[in-house]
């Protein structure tokens, strides 16, 4: 009697032992987390990029009920990096979300418009636990990317230069090519008046010489005819 008794409580505990051991596991298994976080990054490129201009970036869900970050939207100034996160998971499965880029209003900055889609997959770690793989896809293509980057361009303005005013006004002068090719000065109209005037004087001069002779040669006639007579 006791030895049967002793079978029946033995079939009885081994169920028991076996509740015992084996749903803690499982409470454990089910009651286990991991986290993840998308990590972005902005770069800029051009010269004379101005400082403090900010770029956001923005993750929406794909995958419905996926969990969320506290802030769905980030600011990275002056470019740089930044990440969404921390996003806790609990149950296995693969989530996906949109990441993209806001279109900035800066002057003279072109932006990425460039969409992501990131996938976290979350699986059992094989010690009861969870654990998160992470990879981005541009949208359009099914190549894994090597990050969530967004690359933007800046256009600076064109420099005035004063040295080149100067070339600019070289080109515009102008060169007037002597009018006497021989090198003598032409009379200007101003010379060709005391031209005349100085003719006319010397042509007065030379007629008042004249009569001076022709009187002089008169006189020493007359004289000479006197003497003789």
């Amino acid at each position: 009697m006791n030895d049967k008794m002793r079978k029946i409580f033995s079939m009885l505990l081994l169920p028991l032992l076996f509740v015992v051991v084996l749903f803690p596991k499982q409470a454990d298994a089910k009651g286990s987390s991991c986290t993840a976080v998308i990590p972005v990054e902005i770069t800029v490129a051009g010269e004379k990029i101005p400082s403090g201009v900010e770029y956001k970036v923005v993750l929406e869900a794909v995958t419905k009920d996926a969990p969320m970050p506290e802030k769905t939207s980030i600011v990275v100034k002056d470019a740089g990096k930044g990440q969404f996160g921390v996003m806790t998971y609990t149950e296995p499965g693969d989530y996906q979300y949109r990441v993209r880029q806001e279109d900035g209003k800066a002057d003279r900055f072109t932006y990425d418009t460039t969409a992501y889609l990131v996938t976290v997959r979350v699986v059992n770690d094989g010690q009861d636990g969870l654990k998160a793989e992470v990879w981005a896809v541009r949208e359009g293509s099914s190549e894994k990317a090597d990050a969530v980057r967004f690359k933007n361009s800046y256009q600076a303005p064109e420099e005035h230069h004063d040295d080149d005013d100067d070339d600019d006004d070289d080109d515009d002068v102008v060169v007037t090519p002597p009018q006497n090719p021989t090198g003598l000065q032409s009379p200007q109209t101003g010379d060709q008046a005391n031209v005349a005037l100085w003719g006319s004087l010397t042509g007065l001069a030379l007629a008042a010489l004249a009569a001076m002779a022709l009187i002089h040669h008169t006189d020493r006639k007359k004289q000479k005819n006197k003497i003789t007579d």
